[in-house]
């Protein structure tokens, strides 16, 4: 027999069937980047057969009432085991982005005799989003769609020299400085779904022109979101 649960709801073994699907998402770069899971489950609930006839409407009311109640509440987890106690399909609900919820029911159908006397014929649907990371600790954290960073120096603190034009000679080269300033430029961007990714630190902190700094933020669509970001370094010495 299968065990299957959603929190602490136990469904009565042998009386339900469910039906487990994972459609995958992919990024813009056509890496898989997420998860959708639903969970269907339909059975029935059944007054036990001990139970007499006088006692059985009474009973499947109590029964239905409790059921209602289980899936009234989102956010818990699905498990399903084997009857050595071995999991074969389950969702934390940890691992869902807003936690796994219930899609639709439940339902409550009409099946041939003895329903609403005996028995009761139900379905309900679960389901979510597991966002993947490349990272270690699995889904649930929003993954960078795309990510792109570039480094440029310019100078290498060496003399500056200029070409003077005269009259009727060639140019004179002329040195009007032994040490100059150099420059490095850190820009890049963040495209990231679900959360607006954080920008990243300065790589010379110490030697930032603060009032250079850009730094511009897009809200695209379906729920992804960009940043980018320059940022002007300058030093009297070259940079490593």
């Amino acid at each position: 027999m299968i065990d299957i649960r959603y929190g602490a709801y136990q469904f009565s073994p042998g009386l339900q069937t469910y039906r487990f699907a994972i459609r995958p998402g992919f990024s813009e770069n056509f890496l898989r980047a997420s998860h959708t899971y639903e969970v269907e489950i339909r059975g029935y609930l059944v007054v036990d057969h001990d139970v007499t006839d006088a006692d059985a409407p009474a009973d499947l009311v109590r029964q239905i009432r409790e059921f209602k109640a289980a899936f009234a509440i989102d956010g818990q987890d699905f498990t399903a085991r084997n009857s050595e106690g071995e999991i074969i399909d389950s969702v934390l609900s940890a691992e869902i982005l807003g936690g796994l919820r219930v899609l639709e029911g439940p339902t409550f159908e009409e099946a041939g005799p003895g329903e609403l006397v005996r028995k009761r014929t139900f379905r309900v649907l679960l389901g979510g989003e597991q966002v993947l990371t490349t990272g270690p600790g699995g889904g649930g954290t929003p993954a960078n769609v795309s990510r792109n960073q570039s480094i440029s120096y310019e100078g290498d603190g060496g003399p500056r020299f200029v070409m003077v034009e005269t009259m009727n000679t060639p140019p004179i080269k002329q040195q009007t400085n032994r040490f100059t300033k150099t420059r490095c430029t850190q820009s890049g961007s963040i495209v990231r779904r679900y959360s607006r990714p954080a920008l990243p630190a300065p790589i010379h902190p110490a030697d930032e022109k603060h009032d250079l700094r850009q730094v511009a933020f897009v809200d695209r669509e379906n729920d992804t979101y960009e940043v980018s970001w320059t940022y002007i370094f300058e030093r009297g010495t070259a940079f490593g």
